[in-house]
């Protein structure tokens, strides 16, 4: 990738350009405006960190490497195009092809800790991250900590190790059976044993939301129509949005007398990686926005659930990247040339190592 300088009505541009190699054989020349030539340097640091995902994208589509999607967005999100969200599911599966077995080990296990830790916090679980390592890990139960707090963190091995090898279809028998694991051993608020794997059969109340699901003898009803029109829209709705407006209605529904968080953050992540994208996790500090979006979709505003899961997509394939050896040897070039090279995968180091180049600059901007 070079940066070219242009002429349009008097003004000098500054602009990306390469050239790619179309699906026919032949050559196209790839521009990319980054902006004025009489930006500061801090000026053109930032733009080029815009216009680089920008060219990259386009790079990728004239080359067919990503594909026009197949489905749009209804409830479009704020700042990112379908485009762009084809570019996230394509870096996020070539990093995972890519990198070494070692590294993708690295990576799951460090991810399954985080979205762990991050997902049962949700619920008032008081392990933090280092205890929810020992119990998934180690299977050590932490001292001075509620025994029926490792249970709720233990359970996920179950949940995961279900889904390994799971390729089905997503049905309520799924779903319950999904919550059956995810509950084992759990009691609700007067300490008796939770029904586990069955829909609620009397009221329920959500804490903190101004909001009352529906009376318990609609949930199977709902339920099915809501996986019914998972179905239909999965056709012809953007995946994403699809997942987002799923898992918007299934806590809404409230199925079960307790477990609805963590069993349709299950479901989320279960959704987006069936169509290829990556899952995502939330961390404590993102809890509020993510009630907050989910409270918006109550009132039929579903762009902010949206927003809110594609922003953390990107915040997985960034974490992804930072597991692999080739982040691992960032300072020195000549060895992560040298360490591409010896995994054979030079193109998708160059791309991620000029995308680097441009972050880690930006992020030196005060």
């Amino acid at each position: 990738m070079t940066m070219v300088t242009k002429r349009i009505k008097g003004i000098s541009y500054y602009y990306f350009q390469d050239a790619v190699k179309r699906p026919n054989g032949q050559l196209k020349i790839v521009n990319t405006i980054v902006g004025r030539a009489d930006l500061s340097e801090k000026e053109l640091i930032k733009a080029q960190a815009v216009a680089f995902q920008k060219h990259l994208i386009n790079m990728l589509k004239f080359s067919a490497i990503i594909k026009k999607p197949r489905a749009h967005f209804e409830n479009k999100p704020t700042s990112v195009s379908e485009d762009e969200l084809e570019y996230i599911k394509w870096l996020y599966q070539n990093i995972r092809k890519n990198i070494s077995e070692s590294d993708r080990e690295e990576y799951e296990k460090t991810f399954l800790i985080r979205y762990v830790y991050g997902t049962t916090a949700i619920e008032g679980v008081t392990l933090n991250e280092n205890e929810t390592a020992k119990v998934l890990i180690e299977g050590l139960t932490p001292n001075n900590k509620p025994l029926e707090d490792a249970i709720a963190v233990s359970n996920y091995k179950d949940v995961k190790e279900f889904l390994k090898g799971f390729s089905g279809d997503i049905t309520e028998h799924v779903i319950k059976h999904i919550h059956k694991l995810l509950m084992k051993g759990i009691t609700g608020d007067d300490r008796k044993p939770i029904p586990i794997g069955e829909y609620r059969i009397r009221g329920a109340l959500i804490r903190g939301f101004g909001y009352t699901p529906p009376p318990a003898e609609t949930v199977p009803t709902r339920m099915r129509y809501l996986l019914d029109e998972y179905r239909r829209n999965i056709k012809k709705v953007h995946p994403v949005e699809t997942a987002a407006l799923f898992h918007q209605k299934f806590e809404e529904i409230h199925p079960f007398q307790d477990g609805n968080g963590r069993t349709g953050r299950e479901i989320l992540n279960l959704m987006l990686e069936r169509e290829g994208f990556p899952p995502i996790y939330i961390t404590p500090t993102e809890r509020s926005r993510y009630l907050d979006a989910l409270e918006a979709g109550n009132a039929l505003n579903h762009v902010p659930l949206i927003d809110f899961i594609i922003e953390r997509m990107n915040a997985t394939v960034m974490y992804l990247f930072t597991k692999t050896s080739l982040y691992k040897l960032w300072e020195s070039e000549e060895v992560v040339v040298m360490a591409a090279q010896e995994e054979g995968i030079p193109e998708l180091f160059n791309i991620i190592k000029r995308m680097m180049d441009v972050l880690h600059k930006s992020k030196e901007l005060p």
